[in-house]
């Protein structure tokens, strides 16, 4: 796992890897595991959940020098809670600006600012709090929240 998580040629120290797993809600699980941050990883991750392997995805991110992070639907194979937490620590711990890519809107909602596209125009851009003024986020809160999902 430190291998992993541990960006390539760059030494971190096993209180930073602690911190990213822990913003990505992996650390507890990681810890869990027999030989903790010494536990090997299968092949392409094999022996991880599709949640699992987007967490340490997201943690080796946070980990990263870079100013700029993209996040393309990023947290797409977690639950709305675990999402939630992670929003939450990443958003009250990150240094870096956050672009976000999202499908569910309860991923952007906590954003400083949201950028909609319809069809390749600008449609909106501000605080999440003016939204309603696009049709299209009407339009995808209403067809989220008719199937339960935020």
């Amino acid at each position: 796992m430190q291998e992993n998580l541990a960006l390539e040629g760059h030494l971190t120290a096993q209180a930073e890897l602690e911190r990213a797993a822990d913003q990505a809600q992996v650390l507890h699980e990681i810890e869990s595991l027999p030989q903790s941050w010494l536990s090997q990883l299968g092949e392409k991750g094999v022996n991880l959940s599709g949640g699992q392997k987007q967490r340490l995805t997201l943690a080796r991110a946070l980990l990263s020098p870079a100013q700029v992070l993209l996040f393309d639907d990023v947290l797409s194979a977690v639950d709305t809670i675990t999402e939630e937490k992670i929003e939450t620590k990443i958003l009250q711990n990150s240094k870096q600006t956050l672009i976000v890519a999202a499908h569910r809107l309860s991923t952007v909602k906590n954003l400083s600012h949201v950028l909609v596209l319809n069809l390749g125009e600008v449609e909106y851009f501000g605080p999440w709090q003016n939204s309603d003024q696009s049709s299209t986020l009407r339009k995808i809160s209403q067809l989220q929240e008719s199937r339960g999902r935020e």
